[in-house]
């Protein structure tokens, strides 16, 4: 169903795109685990999707129930729209790929017998525009930048909360109440998670990676206060990488 969908997407100008596949452990109708599609894509400002007279939006929910009838998805069912800026969509992606290989969303004991075989659970689609930085830090630094990422993150999800509060206050209909409650839980559950991730004992920090999403320019800002930078030069190629250490350690540590 990803594949036709891609297709379908493809032929009317989609430029590039990316989905996540995961797994709703209980389904409206049933406590089996049932899959959910996450997807975000991109066309030219001139090639908007269409389907018959219906807006963009609306276009994209008719080729996902084009292609998944079957099932019998509901319209209902599909929540589409624009996208103004990446960075929640960054953000799900960072909390995805921090999963281990025993969360429910990748083991395979929690997916139904009948979607074992799925085919890729994500992916890219089209030209996206990367780019790669190389470089090395020492210890020290990796400690500080993962604290910054986690203060860096606390701001976030406080500024989600007073959000979500802010929406709850002024729902005014029971459906509204509900979806405020629900951003509140979700905001409040990331706050304690951000706050215990403080107080880790060094044991258990030294084996704990960055695992959010942060804007480049906000940590390259971030590194030209806390840190200053060397060459460093790998004897194997002969390729000389950025360094960076906090600006109170020694030049001789490693």
């Amino acid at each position: 169903m990803v594949a036709a969908l891609r297709k379908r997407l493809e032929r009317r100008g989609m430029a590039c795109g990316h989905f996540v596949t995961e797994w709703q452990m209980r389904g409206r109708f049933s406590d089996h685990a049932v899959p959910h599609l996450h997807l975000v894509v991109f066309f030219p400002t001139d090639r908007l999707p269409t389907y018959e007279r219906c807006y963009p939006e609306d276009a994209l929910r008719c080729y996902w129930l084009d292609v998944a009838d079957r099932y019998l998805p509901e319209l209902s069912g599909q929540d589409v729209k624009p996208v103004s800026d990446l960075v929640g969509w960054f953000r799900y992606l960072a909390k995805h790929a921090a999963r281990g290989v025993y969360h429910y969303q990748r083991s395979i004991g929690t997916i139904p017998a009948g979607w074992l075989r799925t085919g890729r659970m994500w992916g890219t689609w089209g030209d996206w525009p990367v780019f790669t930085y190389q470089g090395r830090i020492s210890t020290a630094l990796f400690y500080a930048l993962r604290r910054f990422s986690t203060r860096y993150q606390l701001a976030s999800a406080r500024s989600d909360l007073k959000r979500s509060n802010e929406r709850l206050n002024g729902a005014w209909n029971e459906q509204q109440v509900r979806d405020a409650r629900k951003l509140v839980k979700i905001s409040r559950k990331r706050l304690r998670y951000l706050k215990h991730r403080l107080q880790a004992p060094e044991k258990h920090a030294r084996i704990v990676p960055v695992s959010d999403w942060i804007p480049a320019d906000v940590i390259t800002q971030w590194l030209d206060h806390v840190a200053y930078q060397d060459d460093w030069v790998d004897w194997t190629t002969g390729e000389t990488l950025p360094a960076y250490r906090l600006a109170t350690e020694d030049r001789d540590d490693d």
